[in-house]
Formats: structure tokens, C-alpha cells, sequence
């Protein structure tokens, strides 16, 4: 990831059965956070809201495991599609692995 700057992921698709996702990050620098993207039709993404690692957690890791529930509000599930998008407020490039495990009923 670019100094200051952002990746993000490729589309993935989720079955309507998922009712978690466990993502295992391993980051160079505790400055990169990483949050969720939903869409409906796997072309237009929008932000969750949902920050991992983000600056204010305590601590910022450079390894860990978050467990992602599709819970919003009183429905419960997740959009057909979702991606990752990682952000680096550290100036100069960092390098970022993200590993996924997604659970089905």
C-alpha cells in the first residue's frame, strides 16, 4: 500500500447462508486499518462503517483476528457482495496480507 494512500480488494461474493467472516491481518506498520464494502451488485461499492485496526482501537496490532457479523440494525445477514479496502496513514509504503475464512449455517 502506497505511502498515505489506500488498496482495495476484489469483489467477493456471499452466499445469503453466511453468518460470519474471521479475517487474520498481517500488517508492517500498526498505521493500516482495513474496513468492509458492501454491494448489491458487485460494481458499485459503498463504505460499511466498518474499521478494522483503526486508530483509536487499543492497540493498533501488526497481527490479528476480527470476527465480521452481518448484523445491521434488526436485519441480520450480508450485501450479496463485499470487499476489503485497506488505508495507510504512514508515509511510506507498507506491505498488508489479509486472510479470510467466511462461515455458512
Amino acid at each position: 500500500i502506497s505511502g498515505s494512500g489506500t488498496h482495495t480488494g476484489s469483489a467477493i461474493a456471499i452466499d445469503p447462508n453466511v453468518t460470519a467472516i474471521y479475517a487474520e491481518h498481517n500488517f508492517s506498520h500498526t498505521g493500516i486499518k482495513y474496513e468492509v464494502e458492501a454491494s448489491i451488485d458487485g460494481s458499485n461499492f459503498f463504505s460499511t462503517g466498518l474499521e478494522f485496526n483503526a486508530s483509536g482501537l487499543s492497540p493498533a496490532t501488526l497481527t490479528g483476528l476480527s470476527t465480521i457479523k452481518g448484523v445491521s440494525g434488526q436485519s441480520e445477514g450480508f450485501s450479496p457482495h463485499i470487499r476489503f479496502k485497506f488505508t495507510n496513514s504512514d508515509s511510506s509504503t507498507q506491505s498488508a496480507t489479509l486472510s479470510y475464512v467466511i462461515q455458512s449455517s
